[in-house]
């Protein structure tokens, strides 16, 4: 974080907001065996991929060669929304909620009730890449979009 903090020094115009997105080469040092994390946000403008463990998932894959690509290119996507997702209050996290859909588990912090959102507590891990996996199996695309109550609230917010 400090490394963050030393290196966002961009000047900006009153009317623009910057997000800091750092790829880190390595992997964070609360990774446990109860999950790995493959990215977090912070200060509402920071956020860190680590990109180590998320090539280290993808090396991993039962998938062909040419699956496992977009499964990875499609992980990779959605740690970063998920993680933008945080930065922009979502799912409880100082942006009003128009509707609750937050997760009823305190555990799971500000994510999402819905496992049909990238904002789900299970996406920040392997479930993540099984989810993937299994829509481009199925012939699908490898998206895993923010779900209606989560484009409510911000529609709400940009109402304001």
């Amino acid at each position: 974080m400090e490394m963050a903090d030393t290196t966002f020094d961009q000047p900006l115009a009153d009317d623009a907001i910057a997000v800091h997105t750092m790829f880190m080469d390595g992997h964070s040092a609360d990774d446990s065996d109860q999950g790995l994390i493959l990215g977090l946000a912070w200060s509402h403008t920071h956020i860190a991929m680590f990109e180590q463990t998320i090539r280290d998932i993808c090396a991993a894959s039962a998938l062909p060669p040419l699956l496992a690509d977009g499964q990875c290119r499609g992980a990779e996507l959605a740690i970063w929304a998920h993680e933008s997702g945080h930065l922009l209050g979502l799912v409880d996290n100082d942006l009003p909620m128009v509707d609750d859909h937050r997760d009823p588990d305190p555990a799971h912090g500000a994510h999402d009730a819905s496992d049909a959102c990238v904002m789900y507590y299970a996406y920040e891990g392997q479930a993540l890449f099984d989810l993937i996996g299994d829509q481009l199996l199925g012939g699908g695309d490898a998206e895993v979009p923010f779900d209606q109550s989560c484009l409510d609230d911000l529609a709400a917010e940009r109402a304001r």
